[in-house]
């Protein structure tokens, strides 16, 4: 049966006949470098570098828009979280003496749970592994003594016994960019979002175009994270889809895509069974294939070219590879998109005019989407994001995610306390036992630096690393990453670069469903996909305008969305 499968498991296993587990979910995060926990098993790494909130506080504190001098577009990011939740969701672990809102941590599940207090009265519970930051004198924005709560992450409890075999921490969604972040990586989960007719995934209708579907009080319905205990909250394959707008209007795009599909591949497929159940079957999965096989399209065709990011040209599959994602990837490479969000996201009605609310603050977009369903729907937002440029990839972290973050606030009331996602990366980091930024350098095959000068041109920056850390060897690996001058022609910088180039090629290379691998993409004519090109043609010349204007009243978008367009070019959108 597996030889003979041509679709991918919901789950990620059996990709590679060798090793069944290879991009399961729930299979370990991988490392580059060595495990560098305290006591070389599982304590907390570093215990003797500075306060996280007071390296956010004297390094990451932006007080002014700094554009990406390449001109990307604030797509760059947005998509680099649409592909992250595909690839990456490590859970913290959830303290059962409370019942309050969990911290958050990139894909943790963030919600109201009023009855946790009473369940564990009946089912006691391990104890979080708390690992607070406690915030220092004179902070600008939290109580000094106070803290940030943060528990640690969910680990294979089959590790951290002994040096031998430290601590190792485990990811909820496949490894593969596979569309996971649309229909989930458990059969529970994907089998909600179906209709089960027809191969089409459940919608809301809406009079701007369908939407994401809501729970509507489905007892049954798969938990989203939610800090406003909404029952007004999309359901997705991503439990955190309604994070912020922006991400939220991407998911919504190829739920429609993947309808689109369905419906041109029940007119003119020939071979589909005749058996209504059977035929939804084939036609939802052939669906799901052309829609991952989109998302990798993009993602090696125009985000990582976008960003300076250069790979060795694709060969073919290897099932010797694997595909794991890498714990320096998960928590310091791709956290890079952190420093690349801006404040605001302008809101465009056609023809370029902002909406009478105007510029989306980012702090009112965190778990809101009132704001797509009573603001116009997703096009204004898809059309803001090709209008702005974003944030550099720096040392510099905007308010609304280094003070603000997750503020559970109205559209237009006060702004309620919120917390530092700069911080949480860095205490996260060490709770992972991530080595140095030098170690990792190392691991990478890049060589050591020796002077804060080597880090960075920038002089303020070199001065401000030597007063917090003052010895190159004693450098959390992010805020090195983060320090270093991007490279020509990129950017980001020579260790962002290596570790973005080591985790897509073996995601390609290691992937039996790649799209450049798969026998039906290479044989398929393509009138399904509304072209006369053959299936494989068409997805190499394909890009995210051409999806986004193929399912929402979006015309004339610039050829590549990851470059900002002026406001003046929306005159025809």
């Amino acid at each position: 049966f597996l030889q003979e499968s041509r679709y991918r498991s919901i789950d990620g296993s059996n990709n590679n006949f060798t090793n069944s587990d290879f991009g399961r979910a729930g299979e370990q995060l991988s490392r580059q470098a060595p495990a560098a926990y305290a006591d070389g098993i599982e304590a907390p790494a570093h215990p003797d570098f500075p306060n996280p909130r007071f390296i956010s506080n004297t390094l990451l504190n932006q007080t002014e828009s700094i554009p990406d001098e390449r001109q990307l577009s604030d797509y760059v990011w947005v998509w680099g979280q649409f592909i992250d939740h595909d690839m990456i969701a490590t859970s913290r672990q959830q303290d059962p003496q409370t019942s309050s809102i969990y911290q958050f941590n990139s894909g943790s599940n963030i919600g109201f749970f009023p009855l946790l207090g009473l369940f564990n009265l009946f089912f006691p519970q391990p104890k979080a592994e708390n690992i607070n930051i406690t915030i220092p004198e004179n902070d600008p924005v939290y109580k000094p003594g106070s803290v940030i709560p943060v528990t640690r992450s969910i680990f294979d409890p089959n590790t951290g016994t002994d040096p031998s075999n430290p601590r190792q921490q485990t990811s909820n969604v496949t490894a593969w960019i596979d569309a996971s972040m649309i229909y989930g990586s458990d059969e529970e989960r994907a089998s909600w979002l179906r209709t089960f007719e027809k191969g089409k995934l459940k919608v809301s209708p809406h009079k701007t175009g369908d939407l994401l579907p809501f729970p509507e009080g489905d007892r049954n319905a798969p938990a989203m994270d939610n800090l406003t205990n909404s029952s007004k909250v999309f359901v997705a394959g991503d439990a955190r889809a309604n994070e912020n707008v922006a991400f939220t209007s991407l998911n919504t795009v190829f739920v429609r895509e993947h309808n689109r599909l369905a419906e041109l591949i029940d007119a003119t497929h020939k071979d589909l069974p005749t058996d209504p159940l059977k035929r939804d079957e084939e036609i939802y999965q052939r669906a799901r294939k052309l829609v991952g096989a989109e998302i990798q399209a993009i993602t090696y065709n125009e985000f990582l070219p976008a960003l300076g990011v250069t790979l060795d040209p694709y060969t073919g599959y290897d099932h010797s590879i694997d595909p794991s994602i890498t714990n320096e990837f998960a928590t310091v490479g791709f956290r890079m998109g952190h420093t690349q969000t801006s404040e605001t996201i302008p809101h465009l009605k056609k023809y370029g005019s902002s909406l009478d609310a105007g510029s989306l603050e980012l702090i009112r977009a965190f778990f809101n989407p009132s704001i797509i369903t009573k603001q116009g729907g997703i096009e204004p937002i898809l059309r803001g994001l090709a209008a702005q440029v974003q944030e550099a990839t720096d040392t510099k972290v905007v308010d609304s995610l280094r003070n603000l973050l997750f503020v559970v606030t109205p559209s237009d009331g006060p702004v309620a306390n919120g917390t530092d996602l700069a911080a949480l990366d860095i205490q996260r980091g060490r709770d992972h036992g991530l080595s140095t930024y030098n170690d990792t350098r190392e691991a990478y095959g890049l060589d050591k630096v020796d002077s804060f000068e080597e880090i960075t041109s920038n002089p303020e920056v070199a001065k401000s690393l030597e007063t917090i850390y003052g010895d190159v060897d004693q450098i959390d690996p992010l805020i090195g990453m983060l320090a270093e001058d991007p490279l020509a022609g990129s950017s980001i910088g020579e260790l962002n670069e290596v570790i973005l180039e080591d985790q897509f090629e073996r995601l390609r290379d290691g992937d039996r469903f790649w799209y450049q691998n798969d026998p039906d993409l290479i044989s398929w004519s393509a009138p399904q996909l509304g072209s006369s090109d053959m299936a494989l043609d068409w997805l190499k010349e394909l890009s995210l305008s051409d999806i986004i204007e193929l399912n929402t009243n979006i015309n004339n978008l610039p050829d590549n969305l990851f470059f900002a367009t002026s406001f003046e070019d929306f005159s025809a959108m």
